[in-house]
């Protein structure tokens, strides 16, 4: 789908204007101060996580720009390093390592302007700030082999980013998969992200009433990429139910426990048509365009001047030399192959297993004239084929691995791709594993 785009951050305001297209983000439109939550909310399949994939830089729009303070994302991408933070739907940790280690090796990527004591002092309250601390030394463990818990996981998965303090976090379903609990503990600790004056833009499927009320601002968006609303959390709810001619349209919360249920907004939006047998069609009451429609006329874009180039927030974010690059890979790679026991033990029985095999099978009984069945090595006429077939192994060994390596850290380096590290120390690093 083509996307057609334009968003400014700036000093102290942020002003999200996207330009209609046929096939991708219609007509956004956001002015607020920083220091604010926002939340995106929709069915599935309506284009959030694409939204948010245009706003952090990871999908380039065809059409329009995207601008930070006046500066361009894609064409000064330089300047605006250590702005931008991106907290993936996915919680992309090295499993293999603590929840301090992870912590730390990120940091040393991204802190180099801190001694190593600094280093440690800045993880050591992530780890306090985000209640990790007693669980710092454990392992983080596979989702399917769990050592610490779905909420622990998306704490220290939000911490990777916290550690280098970016201005503008974005944050892809931080609260899928995780209990009531959990998930007001996290929203909580994004919420303390925006006292510090940061903008915080989430993207959210189905909060729970306390969550939802914890939004400055709320995005609707419907099938095909239309933004069908955006303000007040509360009045969302009066909004869709007035223009549904919905019974008790004016309340926007239960009276009696004053609760707000998000899902009756969802379940407006996408309400069916009933048929002559008293069954729900597939047809729509309102259709998407027709709700982008509606909201552009109640609600007046607000257009501001062009904006100039100003000075960006101050942030702490500084990248070490190439070769401590390499360095900082190749200590956190091979820390992590050493902890993982069944990793260590496959890799180095794999290519002796396959020796003796291929040896069993080369075998040349040429014998003597004493000893007719006696195995002399130096007249083994399988020796040439041996090799040949010793150095094939090791090469399908030597690329089935290598590659096996870099596939498995592709989601690890797409993330860490907002902190600009440099493709060819990690490939030496690899090299030299």
């Amino acid at each position: 789908s083509s996307i057609s785009t334009k968003l400014s951050f700036l000093a102290r305001d942020v002003e999200f204007r996207f330009k209609n297209s046929e096939n991708g983000i219609h007509g956004f439109n956001l002015h607020e101060q920083s220091g604010k939550l926002i939340g995106i909310m929709g069915g599935s399949g309506v284009g959030k996580s694409t939204l948010l994939n245009v706003l952090n830089g990871n999908l380039e729009p065809q059409e329009g720009e995207i601008l930070i303070n006046g500066h361009n994302l894609y064409t000064e991408k330089e300047k605006l390093n250590g702005v931008i933070g991106f907290i993936p739907q996915d919680d992309l940790l090295l499993e293999d390592l603590t929840v301090e280690q992870n912590l730390y090796y990120n940091a040393q990527l991204c802190l180099d302007d801190y001694d190593d004591e600094k280093i440690r002092e800045v993880v050591k309250q992530v780890l306090i700030d985000l209640d990790l601390h007693e669980i710092r030394d454990l392992k983080v463990g596979k989702p399917l082999n769990k050592v610490i818990s779905g909420g622990q996981r998306k704490r220290v998965n939000i911490g990777l980013e916290l550690i280098r303090e970016p201005s503008i976090l974005f944050v892809d379903e931080p609260t899928s998969g995780l209990s009531s609990v959990d998930s007001e503990m996290v929203m909580n600790l994004l919420r303390e992200q925006t006292f510090k004056g940061k903008l915080v833009i989430i993207n959210i499927h189905q909060p729970s009433s306390n969550l939802y009320k914890m939004f400055d601002r709320i995005i609707f968006m419907d099938k095909g990429g239309y933004q069908i609303y955006c303000g007040n959390p509360s009045e969302a709810v009066v909004y869709f139910k007035t223009r549904s001619n919905h019974a008790n349209a004016k309340e926007d919360q239960c009276i009696r426990c004053g609760n707000v249920d998000p899902d009756q907004v969802l379940q407006i939006i996408e309400a069916k048509i009933v048929n002559e047998y008293g069954k729900l069609s597939r047809n729509r009451k309102v259709s998407p365009k027709e709700w982008f429609e509606l909201f552009r006329k109640s609600h007046s874009p607000n257009h501001t001047p062009e904006q100039k180039k100003e000075e960006l927030p101050e942030n702490f974010y500084s990248i070490p030399g190439l070769f401590k690059q390499m360095k900082i890979f190749f200590a956190r790679d091979i820390l992590s192959k050493l902890t993982n026991k069944q990793y260590i033990l496959i890799n180095l029985l794999e290519a002796p297993l396959l020796a003796v095999i291929m040896a069993f099978f080369t075998k040349y009984f040429s014998g003597t004239v004493n000893s007719p069945g006696i195995y002399v090595f130096r007249n083994n006429e399988n020796l040439p084929a041996f090799l040949l077939m010793s150095v094939i192994v090791f090469l399908f060994l030597g690329l089935t691995i290598s590659s096996e390596e870099i596939i498995k850290d592709r989601k690890i380096l797409q993330r860490e791709s907002f902190l600009n590290l440099s493709k060819g120390s990690y490939l030496l690093s690899k090299i030299g594993i």
